[in-house]
């Protein structure tokens, strides 16, 4: 079984003069490459040696701190723009779910020493399914994206003291409206330019690969 698009939600706009398309599409890839500058001018991953502490503000700001968290949730959210119908809540809520999961696993087992080269691994493999524009069967996108939200869920575990339940509301909400604002960047670029869409996939992979090499 393959996610198909919704024709039938999908709508249609009325022809732009080219002039004002082009001037939109500049715009949006001026916003795409300040974002990813601005993700590289910080570290890009959100864990640490160290532990952090709980907290339900703590575990909502979280991810929005380090690049590897937040390119992934937005990468989830962009690739279930591209899979579209039950993908663009399937997706997320299968990568929040396995999170929690491994969140659980993380704290109990603590530190393991695969865990950073899978998260990078993770954002090298789905920023290239979007910029090849992949679309595998509905359970095979469930497994990976699942298998990913168990690795940054137990990175995120294994450094974190203190409740455990206030910390993983604020992340699990915090990951839901990344989920949200990747699928609608996702939707955006893909009405505006397929190039742009691709591009941002791009940027994901480079990052990823950036962090295997670190």
């Amino acid at each position: 079984m393959q996610y198909e698009p919704n024709e039938s939600n999908e709508q249609h706009y009325p022809a732009q003069p080219r002039e004002e398309l082009k001037m939109k599409h500049l715009a949006l890839g001026r916003v795409f490459w300040l974002t990813v500058l601005a993700l590289f001018a910080q570290p890009l991953y959100a864990h640490t040696t160290g532990h952090t502490a709980g907290g339900f503000g703590l575990g909502f700001a979280h991810p929005l701190l380090g690049g590897d968290h937040l390119l992934a949730m937005l990468a989830v959210g962009v690739w279930a723009a591209h899979l579209r119908g039950r993908a663009l809540w399937v997706l997320p809520s299968a990568f929040v779910a396995a999170l929690l999961v491994g969140m659980q696993i993380g704290r109990g087992a603590g530190a393991v020493p695969w865990v950073e080269p899978m998260v990078a691994a993770s954002l090298l493999i789905l920023g290239l399914m979007i910029a090849l524009q992949l679309r595998p069967a509905a359970t095979a996108a469930i497994a990976v994206v699942s298998v990913f939200g168990l690795v940054h869920g137990h990175a995120h575990g294994a450094e974190m003291v203190g409740a455990l339940i206030p910390y993983a509301a604020g992340m699990m909400l915090a990951s839901l409206l990344l989920h949200g604002a990747g699928i609608g960047l996702g939707l955006m670029l893909q009405r505006a330019q397929l190039q742009l869409y691709r591009l941002s996939g791009a940027g994901v992979a480079i990052a990823g690969t950036a962090l295997l090499l670190v």
